[in-house]
């Protein structure tokens, strides 16, 4: 049986990390040796039984050639590995039992997608990755931590077997690429998402194009296309977008200091240093997005980003 595995136990790393977790610290190394992995459900954790890690050795891109990654089964599981019983619920055709139809549907739909993010938290106040899967031995503890900060319908969301809670912004895109490009477009807009802060809505319209959503109550993950030319100052730089809000710049700085202090600092400098972009698209939740003018008079919206992991940016290659 073909297993849908969401996070491993990392051999170098010597902790539990979902696959786009071990492609950020991958790519941030300086010379990085291939990770091994360990299933963490703890009997099979217990015999070293091996999972494979695909395509995380590579950066994320926007090109056709581009293939997600995943974790894939090396060596048999245990029956009671919790990888095994929760894609076999997943699997299952007919409705399960206190599951509503709605949810059956929904359920049906992620069988499709290598992974799914139910449960997300922009509002953690560290940059540090948090996967939380209440499946996972050591996540029910974690969970009940973070629950502190969820609203009611949210917490009582991620406590369902099969829900998969990040902090992490370029997981939660994954998630959004996959689906947006597998899935048909009606099965696309049906997936749902809990935001912390918020509560739960639809996927597809927690993204949307920054110059169409900058000035709405809740921010989103906006995003949009670069210039080329940014600028660089150290791992710092500046960035102008495509788009514009009221016929004015929209401009994107991180200071060198900002991102000197990042934990994947490399991975942003790695890909900003490539000599093959032709368009960068950047992901982003901002604090603020204000009108700013300078003492030419020359004007611009400023977009102020507090906490790193609420940033990501994915390179277009040539050709």
């Amino acid at each position: 049986m073909k297993i849908r595995i969401l996070s491993a136990y990392c051999v170098q790393l010597g902790y539990e990390v979902s696959i786009d977790q071990a492609r950020l610290e991958y790519l941030s190394e300086a010379h990085p040796s291939k990770y091994r992995f360990y299933c963490s459900s703890p009997d099979c954790f217990a015999n070293e039984v091996r999972v494979i890690g695909v395509n995380y050795h590579y950066s994320a891109e926007e090109s056709k050639k581009y293939k997600i990654p995943h974790f894939r089964k090396q060596d048999e599981h245990f029956p009671n590995c919790a990888w095994v019983i929760d894609t076999s619920k997943e699997n299952q055709q007919d409705q399960l039992p206190n599951e509503t139809k709605e949810e059956a549907k929904l359920r049906k739909i992620r069988q499709k997608l290598s992974d799914l993010i139910d449960v997300f938290d922009p509002t953690e106040d560290s940059d540090d990755i948090k996967n939380e899967d209440s499946f996972i031995s050591s996540a029910p503890q974690l969970i009940e931590q973070q629950n502190t900060n969820l609203n009611n319908n949210t917490k009582n969301e991620s406590l369902k077997s099969g829900y998969r809670r990040t902090n992490q912004l370029s997981r939660l895109i994954e998630t959004w690429r996959e689906a947006k490009s597998k899935l048909p477009k009606k099965e696309f807009e049906q997936l749902e998402l809990n935001v912390v802060g918020i509560g739960k809505l639809k996927l597809c319209n927690y993204f949307k194009r920054f110059n169409y959503a900058w000035n709405t109550k809740h921010f989103g993950v906006m995003y949009g296309g670069v210039k080329p030319d940014f600028k660089r100052y150290g791992l710092g730089f500046r960035m102008t977008f495509y788009d514009k809000i009221n016929d004015c710049d929209v401009i994107l700085y991180i200071s060198k200091e900002k991102m000197e202090k990042y934990r994947y600092r490399r991975y942003f400098d790695m890909e900003l240093s490539r000599g093959d972009i032709r368009y960068i698209t950047v992901y982003f939740i901002p604090n603020k997005i204000e009108l700013h003018e300078n003492e030419k008079g020359y004007k611009s919206y400023q977009i102020e980003i507090n906490q790193l992991k609420n940033f990501f940016l994915i390179v277009e290659p040539k050709t």
